[in-house]
């Protein structure tokens, strides 16, 4: 099997078909007894048991990865703790007991791969036996014989004389009373007029009970025979019957269809999840366009560009006919910052100071001596009046405003 030096690697990189590919090969060394005719023989033999049963082919081979990483690792434990105990029981002093990760080298990590492979090949060598054994069994029947051989022995001879002896009176002992025609007539027809036997009665039968099921009942129905014809298409592309698997085998169909109802199930639950969430971002979008915000002055984050210059303005008039001139005066100061935005001669942001947009002024307004000193003489008596003592009154807010003009007309 020189071929399978360079076949296996590559199964094992693709990774799909690397227990077909393996399979194969142990069945070439388990089959190639000298009966097969030729390789042609022996190649199709070893491929028809490779493609027989592939579901209990991969269970076995997680089987063996699983367990064969414990016999790896116990088998590497042993290789490390040799040195140590070649010291203990000895008393010889190696190179590799005094440094103890100068063995972990390609060699030492070759060595055990070897040595689990030495361990488990005979376990694998022992089950592609028993798979091609059972998997020529089914033509050959040779399983049948080895039971029966069992049998020839004289204990297996004596239990089944005395089975047979006490078989008639068992049966004499155990017969049924006689049942009454008219009972049994009635519970064959009640057997008949289930759903299972519902197809090989007449039509008039079957459309009788297809009425007692709902749409959805019938439609389901309709779909699984769908799916499972798809699915047996599929099945047989995939993994198509050889010779020697007449009889029972795995089902792709039946091993599928739970995977196809997950699905389906996810699909239809995915796609309610979007319907739910485009209605919520519609009803969202309309109410944030109903409900206007309306910022609270009273706080310090604040800033301008929550609202435009118009806005800001009539927040201050309301503001102004209420009474509360403080918050005014900020309202007014604010429209001032938004006109300046507007206009490009500052950049507003929630982190910026109002020193910050004086300087941001000054630097971007250098030809603009007026707009400059209207802008200082506006942050001058809103940082009086907010962050100081000054008392805000109506001729405050006057001037205030003409500040605003001055800045309006620059």
């Amino acid at each position: 099997q020189s071929i399978g030096l360079l076949v296996r690697p590559m199964a094992l990189v693709v990774g799909l078909p690397y227990v077909w590919v393996a399979t194969f090969f142990h069945n070439v060394t388990v089959l190639g007894d000298g009966t097969p005719a030729g390789v042609r023989e022996l190649s199709a033999r070893a491929w028809a048991q490779a493609r027989l049963w592939p579901f209990q082919a991969h269970v076995l081979a997680s089987f063996l990865f699983v367990f064969g990483f414990f016999v790896w690792l116990n088998v590497g434990i042993f290789f490390l703790s040799l040195p140590a105990l070649v010291k203990m029981f000895f008393g010889v002093e190696t190179v590799f007991s005094r440094h103890f990760m100068g063995m972990l080298t390609p060699l030492f990590f070759l060595s055990v791969f070897a040595g689990t492979y030495l361990c488990l090949d005979p376990i694998r060598k022992a089950l592609i036996v028993l798979r091609c054994f059972h998997g020529s069994s089914l033509r050959t029947g040779a399983d049948l014989e080895v039971r029966f051989r069992a049998l020839r022995t004289p204990l297996a001879q004596a239990a089944l004389a005395l089975l047979l002896c006490f078989t008639p009176v068992a049966a004499r002992a155990e017969t049924a009373p006689p049942v009454e025609p008219a009972r049994l007539e009635e519970s064959i027809e009640r057997v008949l007029e289930r759903r299972e036997f519902a197809w090989r009665s007449p039509s008039e039968a079957a459309r009788k009970v297809e009425d007692k099921h709902s749409w959805f009942a019938r439609w389901k129905r309709d779909f699984e025979r769908w799916v499972e014809r798809l699915l047996r298409r599929i099945g047989k592309w995939l993994f198509p019957k050889s010779p020697t698997s007449d009889g029972e085998g795995w089902s792709f169909t039946s091993a599928v269809r739970p995977a196809v109802w997950v699905l389906l199930a996810i699909a239809v639950g995915w796609l309610i999840f979007l319907i739910v969430r485009q209605r919520r971002a519609r009803s969202g979008a309309v109410t944030a366009q109903a409900v206007a915000a309306r910022p609270d002055l009273t706080k310090d984050e604040v800033s301008a560009e929550l609202l435009p210059e118009d806005g800001w303005l009539r927040m201050a008039r309301e503001l102004m006919d209420r009474g509360e001139l403080r918050l005014a005066l900020r309202a007014s100061y604010l429209a001032g910052l938004a006109h300046l935005g507007h206009r490009e001669f500052l950049r507003l942001a929630r982190h910026k100071s109002n020193r910050d947009y004086d300087r941001e002024l000054r630097r971007r307004a250098r030809t603009q001596p007026e707009l400059v000193d209207s802008f200082a003489d506006t942050l001058r008596s809103f940082e009086r009046s907010w962050y100081g003592d000054h008392e805000v009154t109506r001729e405050t807010l006057g001037d205030f405003a003409r500040h605003l003009e001055r800045i309006r007309a620059c």
